[in-house]
């Protein structure tokens, strides 16, 4: 099967015409995301879940989520990112008092879903920036605590729960120690949480002097203990 057939599979009929059109303009990556994020309703949409959650490799959602998409790539990223989160848990875990080993074991949990794994596929797979992944950025925000958009509910902007606060430091530390150290084993506390100060604008004032607050004291005792 093509790479168009295999998309018209998953197409509404009353679609197929002007997907096969999108196609030969766009692409099969836009097409895909323009599938999900434009013309799929909510049962479609929960049939292509299903998919996913089951692996189930005799529905042709799979064949075009993960063996065109590549979704796969993105749950591996997600895989990778936990490892990190539980690693640097462990490291930090005395700065963190009021994080929980629960919290390392759902972080992120919600990027495995399809409201959000087809646009962080999009964005961080493909390298593309478009509406689906903003949506699905949206949805992550307003699904997950350990981040500061979680509590801002139109022009209203709370504090964060500490439990979160200190989740969303363990959150930034894990993709440093990733992507900027390489996973270095032998780096240092000190070296894990030397940020640059552009990722603590995010905060508000309240919050970003207690995320300051934690990475002195972790700074401290690293410079301590040389």
């Amino acid at each position: 099967m093509s790479e168009l057939e295999s998309i018209l599979s998953i197409s509404p009929q009353v679609h197929k015409g002007s997907i096969r059109k999108y196609y030969k303009e766009n692409g099969m990556k836009e097409t895909v995301m323009y599938l999900a994020d434009k013309v799929w309703d909510e049962e479609t949409r929960q049939r292509a879940d299903k998919a996913i959650a089951n692996r189930d490799i005799s529905s042709p959602y799979y064949k075009v989520l993960f063996d065109l998409f590549n979704i796969q790539e993105h749950f591996n990223q997600v895989d990778s990112h936990r490892k990190f989160i539980s690693m640097a848990y462990d490291h930090l875990k005395e700065f963190v008092p009021n994080m929980t080993q629960d919290q390392v074991d759902k972080h992120d949990l919600s990027k495995y879903d399809f409201a959000q794994s087809v646009g962080y596929t999009a964005r961080w797979v493909h390298e593309i920036d478009n509406d689906c992944w903003q949506k699905s950025l949206n949805d992550h925000y307003c699904k997950e605590p350990h981040h500061p958009q979680f509590y801002w509910k139109g022009e209203e902007k709370s504090v964060m729960e500490q439990k979160f606060l200190e989740e969303s430091l363990i959150d930034m530390v894990a993709s440093r120690w990733e992507r900027q150290l390489q996973g270095d084993v032998n780096v240092s506390n000190y070296e894990l949480v030397n940020f640059d100060s552009k990722y603590l604008l995010r905060y508000l004032d309240e919050d970003r002097k207690k995320v300051e607050g934690i990475i002195n004291a972790i700074k401290s005792k690293s410079i301590e203990t040389k």
